[in-house]
């Protein structure tokens, strides 16, 4: 059983989801292209190769890059 948690968990399809989630409820409870929303859209890039906007009715803010919002320059979530 616990094998069978952490394989679910450790999965590319359950992180994808979860960050499609927790990016659209960030930006339906704080504000549009927040730092938490476009973060999820860098975790499903790096994760699927598919550039996506969850926020879509809104221009992307700045020319700002994406990646500046996180704490360390190269994100790399790596899944095996």
């Amino acid at each position: 059983m616990k094998e069978l948690l952490k394989t679910i968990i450790y999965s590319r399809y359950f992180i994808v989801a979860a960050a499609i989630i927790v990016g659209l409820l960030s930006a339906y409870f704080w504000y549009q292209d927040n730092p938490i929303e476009e973060t999820s859209e860098i975790i499903i890039k790096e994760q699927t190769g598919v550039d996506v906007d969850l926020t879509p009715k809104t221009p992307e803010q700045g020319t700002q890059k994406k990646s500046s919002y996180l704490p360390i320059n190269h994100f790399h979530m790596r899944v095996h």
